[in-house]
């Protein structure tokens, strides 16, 4: 049996779950991420205001919405990380 997977409705989903988690998300955790709002990318050499908070373990493996787990990064390199963990992605990076 083949079943039709709508990436849009899997993308709508996993949002929810992230704002969820987001939503239940100890007070330090949301301190962490007012914090963060201000640091700079964590790409090496990025001059870039880190404007989003990133997973350093990927939410889509399994990854918490932790002050432990979360790393500022810049939309573009935010957007170039996808779903990878963080320490994948800066070693993958700097192959290229």
């Amino acid at each position: 049996m083949v079943v039709n997977r709508d990436p849009k409705a899997e993308k709508r989903v996993r949002d929810r779950k992230r704002r969820r988690d987001w939503r239940n998300s100890s007070p330090e955790t949301k301190e962490y991420g007012k914090i963060l709002r201000k640091d700079p990318c964590a790409f090496p050499g990025c001059k870039s205001p880190g404007v989003t908070k990133d997973h350093i373990v990927a939410f889509s493996k399994g990854g918490r919405t932790h002050w432990t787990n979360l790393a500022p990064l810049c939309l573009r390199h935010n957007q170039m990380k996808g779903n990878m963990d963080l320490l994948q992605f800066l070693l993958k990076a700097r192959m290229v």
